[in-house]
């Protein structure tokens, strides 16, 4: 989008961008114009209802605690950026009461035919993403009651405000790119590519936070069955293949006489060689070599046999000092150079916890410049050989009569996202906003009405 030079150029431009806009008077604030998307953000059902809950002033839109430091943000901003500031967020008094939290992007212009200076801003509600940041916090907080984790606070929180920062950063900066370009459709493509790999990252960052609080609050439970280990190990592989080729690097598997039925969690295992497979691969520089081999040992007196998995890599290795305490929760290496990146240094902790419970070890060798290695040694009960049979061809929907589905679902970005996807599949979507709808609805529809109920756990009113 070139640059504007009037407010005429700004209202030909708002009604294509999504969320609410506005402008006001550099000089006193008064609001020039808002578009319909704003007042909805307010909760007015017309722009004449959002003029008379602000005055009028871009000073009645904000919250009074957060004025003096948005007014400071935009004018600093302004002055170092060519008159264009970025994620300067606010809250806002809704109508009903309700305060929402804003972001905004703009910039300033001095529309001559007007004779006074504009600012001007694109905001949207992230509101649910605050949530989540302060849910994330009391979480952590109440996970940090041991010594250990209280002198670890600080640098988990400075650690996850990078970690969260550098995917939302991509996604918005992306986000913003697509919509400057939104008669490129290649350009488009490419940048909701990247918005999708941020977001990857950012859902697997907080689902290890989850997941160590989970741990720490209620340990391991191990749901072992009868898998064959090879086989296992292979999955790991393929599951990583693409991020590891994708980054230009050598990816040997070996597994040496361990096809053997074994007793295991599969779904633990399998993260705990995609948590050392990652972590090698984001600290092996492109032309690098990763190598995942497993060997077994011998077998004990009580019918357990010792299988050894290992996972070495050629990338910048660590400092001894570091290596430790590599297992240790939210410790992170300070690195820098090619091939080094932040993470939350949750992943080799989670891996030593599920390694753990099932009775073995890990343990890593390493040396700056020099690689890691990192070997699990898991004693494992040896299973019955499975019967070969006959795969079946899965049921496809689309082959009998379109399956009804209720999905109950609060947030409407969330509703709309999964109804889209439900309905693109082939299936006949119903949807319910919480519980209460949903029960009410299942008393209304006869017998058998809804073949399958998807349903959110958290929601207002009765939840899932």
């Amino acid at each position: 989008m070139k640059q504007p030079t009037a407010l005429s150029d700004l209202n030909s431009i708002a009604v294509y961008i999504p969320g609410g806009f506005l402008a006001f008077n550099a000089d006193n604030g008064n609001i020039l114009c808002f578009s319909d998307g704003m007042a909805a953000l307010a909760g007015c059902a017309t722009q004449d209802e959002l003029r008379t809950l602000c005055g009028g002033a871009f000073k009645g839109l904000v919250l009074h605690e957060d004025l003096e430091r948005v007014q400071a943000a935009i004018a600093e901003q302004s002055r170092e950026h060519s008159g264009n500031f970025s994620q300067v967020d606010f809250r806002l008094a809704r109508k009903d009461g309700e305060t929402i939290w804003l972001e905004a992007e703009g910039g300033f212009l001095r529309d001559q035919s007007l004779g006074c200076g504009i600012y001007y801003m694109f905001m949207h509600d992230i509101t649910d993403r605050r949530k989540a940041e302060e849910e994330a916090r009391q979480a952590t907080e109440g996970m940090l009651k041991e010594k250990r984790w209280r002198e670890a606070r600080d640098t988990f929180l400075a650690s996850m405000s990078h970690g969260l920062r550098t995917p939302m950063n991509a996604i918005m900066g992306y986000a913003s790119l697509a919509l400057r370009h939104m008669w490129d459709a290649d350009k488009i493509r490419q940048d909701l590519g990247r918005i999708q790999d941020a977001g990857k990252q950012m859902l697997t960052l907080m689902d290890e936070v989850l997941e160590i609080g989970q741990i720490h609050a209620k340990g391991v439970e191990l749901s072992p069955a009868n898998v064959n280990l090879a086989e296992e190990v292979r999955k790991a592989a393929d599951a990583a293949n693409e991020m590891i080729h994708g980054k230009g690097l050598e990816f040997i598997v070996k597994t040496e006489n361990v096809d053997d039925q074994v007793l295991l969690d599969s779904g633990k295992f399998q993260r705990v060689l995609a948590n050392l497979l990652s972590n090698a691969a984001k600290f092996t520089p492109p032309g690098g070599k990763i190598t995942l081999s497993a060997t077994k040992g011998k077998i004990s007196s009580t019918s357990l046999a010792r299988y050894h998995i290992e996972v070495a890599d050629t990338g910048m290795g660590m400092d001894p000092t570091f290596a430790a305490k590599a297992f240790e929760a939210f410790e992170c290496e300070e690195t820098q150079g090619e091939g080094s990146q932040a993470g939350a240094g949750i992943g080799l902790a989670i891996a030593r916890k599920f390694v753990d419970a099932m009775g073995g070890s890990i343990t890593l060798t390493t040396a700056k410049g020099k690689g890691t290695v990192v070997s699990v040694e898991l004693p494992l009960t040896q299973g019955v050989a499975r019967r070969h049979e006959p795969a079946r061809a899965p049921l496809r929907w689309e082959d009998e009569e379109k399956a009804r589905v209720l999905l109950v679902e609060d947030m409407e970005v969330n509703r709309t996202l999964a109804g889209t996807i439900l309905e693109e599949a082939g299936f006949l979507v119903e949807m319910a906003m919480d519980g209460r709808d949903a029960v009410d609805l299942m008393v209304e529809k006869p017998a058998g009405y809804y073949d399958i109920i998807l349903m959110d756990i958290q929601m207002p009113i009765m939840d899932g």
